[in-house]
């Protein structure tokens, strides 16, 4: 085999590609299009269906600052599958983009549009009596200014009605035309306060009412695609030796940008996003997941990880070395993942012999340079544990080159093994949980042949009332279902997901 061919060596199955997990209760949020399809029967009325995706938003997204100010090259709150999938959190602006567009799947682009309230003056609000759903909002720091809140509205049935995912409200008309416009509630603000038809649990975070009795309307037109293009993709590639875990909980750190610090203060930012009308218990903030990627390095199956390689001899049950004494060899690894990566470690055990020989460590995020991450001081062989953060946090993907030369003889440098462990930040109440009762999780693949040459398995983890479970399931089709069933749990309330552990796919 040439030493500088880069293709996955023969005999060895290319990656799994895009393996999937989904469950018949809950929603499969990978695309706007899974979303509706599985919150929508085709019995249902126009209001049902806005009323269907509300009820699902409220138990997936909440509020929480995020630095909107920044440059959307850099992260962008306006990906519905990113705000769905990878934060959960947004304010008023990016809530009624990612909202309006599942509902433009169902009523069509032009029937939703972007709405607002302007407070009629500084104050007239009385935010610091009880800001509500407007608390992140309240603590910005620009004292004096006038708030505004950004929300939408859906056209059916001839006319506009508003549905306010962040502040989670919606009120009837009383002509019994169903669900009211914004306008309607400026001029008949009783629409809110005496309703027409009253609905438990809206404005779940204080009572806003008043908002109604002291502001103007703004309509910024038709929501459209360009406002919150929907291009990202929750799709993934395993490796053998590759597993992928997601946790309903915290298991590391969470993200964010100096534009937050200037913003808003220490004490808002340092706990990470969480929903903060829930106070000290909230069940209801960020969640991490895990990457972990060990190639073996002793035969040729390392390279379908490989992007780029050269000058390297075939590997050895010492691992990678270079062709011959005098030249540098070099290999790149990448990771990619759906979600923000937080945090980088590369584990590594390398040989420099003598001081004249060389190995070193780089990595770049997409499209960057080159950095130069470590470079071997000591002779012999040695373990090392590397932070790669700086360089790759806040990105989904990363590459790292290992550069090694020998000056005599070319085992006198060698990379005998690796491990890339990868964090990242998600929405855990976006993931397919177990739900008590009886559940059907469904394992789909972008290419059923390849199960043929692959194991891979699924792990789920939860507790309920008779104790810990933990069930792995081996893959052998696509589509794979299999039946799981949860005894009653004890996590309060209903919505909460916290019994669940884990969620790991792995493929051998």
């Amino acid at each position: 085999m040439s030493q500088e061919d880069n293709a996955a060596a023969p005999g060895n199955p290319p990656p799994m590609q895009s393996p999937h997990v989904s469950t018949d209760r809950t929603v499969d949020t990978s695309t706007l299009d899974s979303v509706v399809s599985d919150l929508i029967r085709p019995d249902m009325s126009d209001e049902q269906k806005a009323l269907a995706v509300f009820s699902w938003w409220r138990r997936t997204v909440y509020h929480y600052g995020y630095p909107y100010m920044r440059p959307t090259e850099e992260e962008t709150w306006q990906d519905p599958i990113k705000v769905i999938n990878v934060h959960g959190y947004s304010l008023c602006g990016s809530q009624a983009r990612v909202f309006g567009r599942i509902l433009s799947r169902l009523f069509g682009e032009g029937s939703v549009r972007l709405i607002g309230y302007a407070e009629a003056e500084p104050g007239a609000w009385r935010l610091a009596e009880d800001p509500g759903a407007f608390i992140d909002s309240a603590l910005l720091r620009r004292p004096g200014s006038r708030m505004g809140h950004t929300s939408m509205e859906v056209r059916y049935g001839g006319k506009w009605r508003l549905i306010d995912p962040h502040v989670q409200f919606y009120a009837y008309a009383r002509d019994g035309s169903g669900l009211a416009g914004a306008e309607e509630m400026l001029a008949d603000p009783t629409l809110v306060t005496r309703p027409a038809r009253r609905v438990r649990g809206l404005m779940p975070c204080g009572d806003l009412s008043r908002v109604f009795y002291a502001s103007t309307f703004v309509n910024w037109g038709a929501l459209t695609r360009d406002a919150a293009p929907d291009d990202h993709t929750m799709d993934i590639t395993l490796r053998p030796g590759e597993t992928y875990t997601r946790w309903w909980d915290r298991r590391g750190p969470f993200r964010w940008f100096a534009e937050m610090d200037r913003r808003w203060d220490p004490a808002y930012i340092a706990p990470g996003p969480r929903h903060i009308c829930e106070g000290e218990n909230c069940w209801r903030h960020y969640g991490n997941g895990e990457l972990i990627y060990r190639p073996r390095l002793t035969d040729d199956s390392y390279r379908e990880g490989v992007v780029e390689q050269s000058g390297l001899s075939s590997p050895t049950a010492r691992g990678l070395q270079p062709s011959r004494a005098g030249r540098t060899g070099r290999v790149t690894f990448e990771v990619n993942s759906p979600y923000m990566i937080v945090e980088a470690r590369l584990h590594l055990a390398a040989t420099r012999r003598t001081g004249s020989d060389v190995m070193r460590v780089w990595a770049r995020r997409p499209d960057g340079r080159w950095r130069l991450v470590w470079e071997e001081p000591s002779c012999g062989r040695s373990r090392r544990s590397l932070d790669l953060t700086p360089w790759v946090g806040g990105q989904y993907g990363y590459q790292v080159r290992f550069e090694m030369k020998a000056a005599r003889r070319p085992e006198h440098t060698a990379l005998h093994s690796l491990r890339l462990h990868t964090t990242f930040i998600l929405n855990y109440l976006a993931l397919p949980r177990l739900l008590p009762g009886r559940n059907r999780v469904t394992v789909r693949v972008a290419d059923p042949r390849q199960l043929r040459d692959r194991r891979l398995l699924v792990t789920y983890a939860w507790a309920d009332r008779e104790g810990e479970h933990e069930h792995t399931e081996l893959v052998t089709r696509s589509p794979h279902t299999y039946p799981l069933r949860v005894a009653p749990v004890t996590t309060t309330p209903r919505e909460n997901p916290k019994y669940m552990r884990f969620l790991r796919l792995e493929v051998r």
